[in-house]
């Protein structure tokens, strides 16, 4: 995954971090690439539908997803009230 952040760390799962932002080797000998071909975080749109989820990390932690797209998955633990969706003001300020 190129997100090295929360997900990677709070699930304590095995993580490849693609690209290498993690790894002292690529931050000393890595290739340096242009601002303009690098990923961008974020989205340039966002749906008016949007909503934000929260997922579950523990007992006393949830984490906040930016939910985009339809999905099976999610709507099932939404509708089992696994997880909690927040609707989001998209309006103007």
């Amino acid at each position: 995954m190129t997100p090295a952040g929360a997900i990677p760390f709070e699930s304590h799962l095995t993580t490849i971090d693609m690209l290498g932002l993690t790894d002292p080797w690529t931050a000393r000998h890595g290739v340096e690439l242009p601002y303009e071909v690098l990923p961008k975080a974020g989205h340039e749109h966002i749906p008016d539908d949007a909503s934000m989820v929260e997922v579950p990390v523990d007992d006393e932690r949830v984490l906040m997803v930016l939910y985009l797209e339809p999905d099976d998955d999610v709507e099932r633990l939404l509708a089992e009230g696994t997880w909690r969706e927040v609707e989001l003001d998209m309006g103007q300020p």
